[in-house]
Formats: C-alpha cells, structure tokens, sequence
C-alpha cells in the first residue's frame, strides 16, 4: 500500500505532551496489519505517572508496551488500550475490529499475532476495556475470594468500578467503596454500592482491593483488615516512595499483602487459564449492562494536546479518545 499519514501522542518532556504526524510504510510482511483506530483508553493513574515523569528507572524495560519507542526516554510514547479497523492484513482480520496494547495512534502497523479480535456482539466503545477488564480478573483470582468474604474496594476509578461490578454481578458479594472524589462517590453509591470514609474503623475486612496510584492509604486499608486479612495490590505507585507503619496492624494481624499483576496468570489457577480464555473471559463480563452505566467522557483525538492533563484529573471513569 502507499505510504500513510497518521498522529500519535509523544511525550516531549515532564508534563508535556504533543501530536506528531508520522508515516506508515509498505511492508512485504503477509502477517503485518494496518489497524485505523476507532477509540484508545486513557489508563488514568499509569498514564499520570508518565505524564509527570513519575517512572522508576530500574525495571523502566518491564513497564514498556508493544510498538513504544525509545522507552521512557524523552521523546516517547505511550498508551495502552486501543480499538481500531483493520484496513490491511491477513484475510481473516479485514474489515474487522480488533484489540491491541499500543500507544496512542490514529493508526497502527502491528504484527497480526498481537491482535485480538473484537465479538461482534461487544460495542465498539467497550472494547478498549478490555485491557483494563483483564487485570480486574486477575485481581480477583489473586484473591482467591470465598463466598462470604467482606470486600472493601479502595479507589472507584476504573479498575475499582470493574472489579466491583464483577463481584456484585456475579458473586453477589458484601462490598464497600472507599472513594474520596465526591463525583465518584456518589457514581458508586448509585451502582448500589455501600461507601465508607475514614470515619469507620471496623476492623471486619476479610480481603482489601487496593486501587489507587497514591499509597497515602495502605494504612487505613490495614486497619480495616482481619487477622490473616488479605491485601491485593492492584494499582501501581510509580517510583514514588510509600512510607507505611509495619509496626502495628500489618504485623499484629498477619496481613497477607499480595501484588497482583496482570502480564501472569496465576499459578494457582495456571493450569486451567490461558490469556486466551481469560480474554473470552473478559469478553463475557464487558457484556453484562452494569458496565454501561459507568461514567464515560469522549475525547476527539485531535483535541488531547490541548486536555490531556485536564482527562488525567477527570472524574469520569472511562475515558476515550476517538478518532475518525
């Protein structure tokens, strides 16, 4: 095919970000996909943290997504979930949408194995979740949630509302929301969800979701916990340092403090989940209607130099570029 025009976001220096146009080029390559992107997701607490330049060097090599160029090293680029048209590619993939980890683009040349196709019964502005779906899932399998346990969920952001919706849509759980953003608190309290403040400090949690990019409070959340209470971490810190007091409910009581993490299916599970499966998974659970009543804010691509930093701080859980 010709050389093609297209866009992507590029981070030039801390909290700085601008378009770029660039040119895809003809590949001889029978498995090379053209992808026209229809919607990316804004990862809110991962892309603050580029954005700042909140990114830890060691292990910087671990956090970087398919088709990034030059790391985080100034310019770059990022994203991370992005839905698009396949224009060009191996027959099966023309003309349908697929999925695919990449930066911010108007449109991607990726290689066809790294492309997930989209069930047609699944709207379009749904499937970016994908990504964010999966690492719910895995949160709760790193739980090994029982029928019975008290759920507290700190951080009603995106991964936070899925992981509560999943376990009220499907295992019908006791579930709290710690959400301190009063547009947040108030989306989960009309989902159905009990809310909680610092004010409570019943120690009656059995298992802790811990959602937010801030560790200001790890604390609280240990409070909160039983003895042999369980703590997963679900958001990620960036290199910011956490101070945190040991001494007292962590180590009196046991915690069970676990880092989850979705590139691993967990061992304990391994052996009856693929990636594959667990995006059928995923799949399944973007269907169920709570999902759309979360709150969703639609940005035109063209637009986001100008509101990026303003998307990071929106109250709004899922937030979309589109482009056309």
């Amino acid at each position: 095919m010709n050389n093609n025009k297209f866009q992507s976001i590029w981070f030039e220096a801390k909290d700085h970000c601008s378009l770029k146009n660039l040119e895809i080029q003809t590949s001889s390559s029978r498995e090379a996909i053209i992808v026209q992107t229809l919607y990316s997701l804004i990862s809110q607490g991962t892309e603050q943290h580029v954005f700042s330049g909140n990114m830890p060097t060691e292990n910087s090599s671990k956090m970087e997504i398919p088709y990034q160029i030059n790391a985080f090293n100034y310019p770059f680029n990022y994203g991370y979930s992005l839905v698009g048209k396949v224009l060009e590619g191996p027959a099966k993939f023309i003309n349908k949408t697929v999925h695919l980890l990449h930066p911010h683009t108007s449109m991607a040349f990726v290689n066809a194995e790294d492309c997930t196709l989209i069930p047609n019964d699944l709207d379009n502005d749904m499937a970016p979740l994908l990504s964010q779906m999966q690492t719910a899932i895995t949160a709760i399998w790193d739980s090994k949630i029982v029928f019975g346990d008290k759920i507290l969920i700190q951080g009603f952001g995106l991964i936070g509302a899925l992981i509560a919706c999943i376990l009220k849509s499907r295992i019908d759980s006791e579930i709290e929301i710690y959400e301190p953003n009063e547009k947040r608190n108030k989306l989960a309290k009309s989902l159905g969800f009990n809310t909680t403040s610092l004010k409570n400090k019943h120690e009656d949690i059995n298992i802790v979701f811990y959602c937010t990019s801030n560790s200001k409070g790890l604390d609280y959340a240990m409070k909160r916990l039983i003895t042999d209470g369980k703590l997963v971490q679900v958001g990620w810190f960036g290199n910011q340092a956490t101070k945190l007091n040991l001494g007292t409910h962590f180590h009196l009581k046991r915690i069970n403090w676990i880092s989850s993490q979705v590139s691993v299916i967990p061992p304990s599970i391994g052996a009856n989940w693929t990636f594959k499966s667990r995006n059928e998974l995923a799949f399944k659970c973007l269907k169920h209607p709570i999902f759309k009543q979360l709150s969703k804010k639609v940005t035109p691509f063209s637009q986001v130099s100008q509101k990026y930093k303003s998307l990071l701080e929106h109250p709004s859980l899922i937030q979309l570029l589109s482009y056309n």
